[in-house]
């Protein structure tokens, strides 16, 4: 009876923190870094998994350029549905009640359902044509496998389309806590993809796993769908077209924008296989990683930040609007720098602890050290765009961040030509650079070129977000410049250099201590050294009197008091008390 009782108490508890609203953006944003780390955690585990079962080669070359199409099409596809463009919309459907917003979220659901069918039906009928086009380096075997696999994964699109439509509701009542798990699930779907199915399926059952990783993804969301009455339902009838019309018109210069990206990357990979066998595997393996810092640090702060941009933009609070574009912004600085001298420093550590098992061998660490230690340079300026990014689309200016992006594209693309041609040409320049990072005669340096490319696109977006940010924004220059990030940014960076010095010191002189020839060796010296170091670095800003540094103490503290609270506290029923 006692055990019946303490169960129940157990779940209730747990319905309690998954259903917890949160309002503040530093909590939020501390839960979506935790959540995120948990998914980039698994992600981690995907690869090491991926490596060391089919290592480094063409059958994961061919997965990797697989996965690129159905991604693209999933950007095009939430042209109807984007987040950022639906939740405004969303939102002022649902203070003319809740029906009212169900309704709508019907006909949106309705309307991206058969869109994406047809859209999908195309794209099967054209894979073999693009994937012959993308990819020439690929041999004929290869094309074909990457034909079938694309194709398999079509369905994902569809079923991370539905989702995003339920992320929109999830967003809205500040469920935040189902809103970051569901990354977590989908990379689950994949592992079990890769322990289970493709020892029977081959690399097929890696597409597969997509498929239920996708599946993970929409049911989480679901569950506060229904829980809240917004369940939308199927029908073509009574469409109030004025509306998606409007909504597309608001939300495809952003899809435009995020798919950007993504064809950008594609276009790497594409170039990629003109390379040595293995090639877009090491890239897209070294980019993963760099993923990590990206999503715990800028990706976190923009989500929690973009709801609380809108509500205030469209109040007219313009000073508001900026607090919340440069609090999260001196954040993303203050703990970029720190990620990035982490990452370089630790990279051959790094790499050989996430992928170090297998067929994956110490020419493809040595590589994917190296690139990973480029691609780093990138969160810092990742970050800050993404948050630059929200802060347009949340003022109705979504135009602009496309033509900043594409018009940096249009420079970078004659950056990959130039560059890619000196790297193969000019062996005294590929000699120093692979003399820097130590890969000296290993076959594959070449992918550096598309690293190097990356990061020099990220940051020429950076320094044209900076530019026009100002001029579109002109009351940015009334804003009191003790809030402004540039001390944040000068005393982060003097802390990151003493960090890198420090760290690269307790490494040398601990080496001795661990076994280097064990993945738990390697683990704990990087740890451990990283944590000493990275105390030594909190308390040199906390000397410095760093603001953010109080600010993230304040943080921490208000987080977990605030979760105690919430899962002890409970109403006259006896029932743990959810507050919206």
């Amino acid at each position: 009876m006692e055990e019946t009782k303490n169960e129940k108490a157990m779940i209730r508890r747990m319905k309690n923190v998954l259903f917890k609203s949160f309002s503040r953006v530093g909590e939020t944003a501390l839960l979506l870094a935790f959540f995120t780390f948990l998914s980039q955690l698994l992600a981690l585990f995907r690869d090491r998994f991926l490596a060391g079962r089919i290592g480094v080669g063409e059958s994961l070359d061919v997965y990797y350029a697989a996965f690129r199409i159905p991604d693209v099409l999933f950007i095009f596809a939430i042209s109807l549905v984007s987040l950022s463009a639906l939740l405004p919309f969303f939102q002022m459907e649902l203070q003319a009640g809740k029906e009212q917003a169900r309704l709508f979220l019907s006909e949106i659901f309705s309307v991206f359902i058969l869109f994406i069918l047809v859209l999908s039906a195309i794209s099967f009928i054209v894979t073999p044509y693009l994937v012959s086009f993308l990819f020439d380096g690929f041999s004929s075997h290869a094309i074909r496998e990457t034909t079938a696999l694309s194709r398999i994964m079509l369905l994902s699109p569809i079923l991370l389309g539905i989702s995003t439509i339920f992320s929109t509701v999830v967003q809205s009542v500040k469920k935040f806590v189902i809103y970051a798990i569901s990354p977590v699930l989908y990379n689950l779907g994949i592992i079990l993809g890769i322990l289970i199915l493709s020892p029977y399926f081959g690399i097929y059952g890696v597409a597969y796993g997509v498929i239920i990783g996708a599946f993970f993804h929409l049911l989480i969301q679901y569950l506060v769908v229904r829980k809240e009455s917004f369940t939308p339902s199927f029908s073509l009838r009574g469409i109030r077209w004025n509306k998606i019309i409007s909504l597309t018109k608001t939300s495809l210069p952003r899809m435009v924008t995020l798919s950007l990206s993504h064809v950008f990357l594609l276009i790497l990979l594409s170039y990629a296989t003109r390379f040595t066998e293995g090639s877009v595997s090491l890239f897209q393996l070294s980019f993963n990683m760099r993923s990590v810092p990206l999503s715990l640090i800028g990706l976190s702060y923009s989500v929690a930040s973009f709801p609380i941009l809108v509500k205030v933009y469209q109040d007219g609070d313009y000073q508001r609007f900026l607090r919340s574009v440069f609090y999260p912004l001196r954040q993303i600085v203050f703990w970029s720098l720190p990620a990035i001298t982490l990452f370089v420093v630790l990279r051959a550590h790094i790499v050989r602890v996430v992928l170090g098992t297998g067929h994956f061998n110490w020419s493809d660490t040595k590589i994917v050290a190296a690139s990973l230690a480029i691609l780093s340079l990138s969160v810092l300026a990742q970050g800050v765009n993404l948050l630059i990014i929200r802060a347009y689309y949340a003022s109705g200016k979504t135009w602009r961040p496309f033509t900043i992006l594409s018009s940096s594209l249009l420079i970078t693309f004659p950056f990959l030509l130039f560059l890619s041609r000196i790297f193969t040409t000019n062996s005294y320049f590929r000699s120093n650079v692979e003399s820097i990072f130590r890969i000296q005669n290993v076959q594959g340096s070449e992918v550096l070129v598309l690293s190097i490319t990356y990061v020099f696109w990220t940051y020429l977006s950076l320094i044209l977000f900076s530019f026009f940010f100002q001029k579109d924004f002109p009351f940015v220059r009334k804003f009191p410049e003790r809030l402004t990030p540039w001390k944040s940014f000068f005393q982060s960076s003097v802390a990151s250099v003493f960090l890198g010095l420090i760290l690269y010191y307790i490494l040398h002189m601990s080496v001795s201590l661990f076994n280097q020839h064990y993945t738990l060796g390697l683990f704990l010296h990087a740890t451990i050294s990283a944590f000493l170091s990275l105390i030594l670095w909190f308390a040199l800003l906390i000397f410095l009197k760093n603001e953010d540094a109080y600010s993230f103490r304040r943080v921490v503290t208000r987080f977990f008091n605030s979760f105690r609270r919430q899962i002890y506290r409970k109403d006259v029923t006896g029932d743990i008390e959810i507050h919206s």
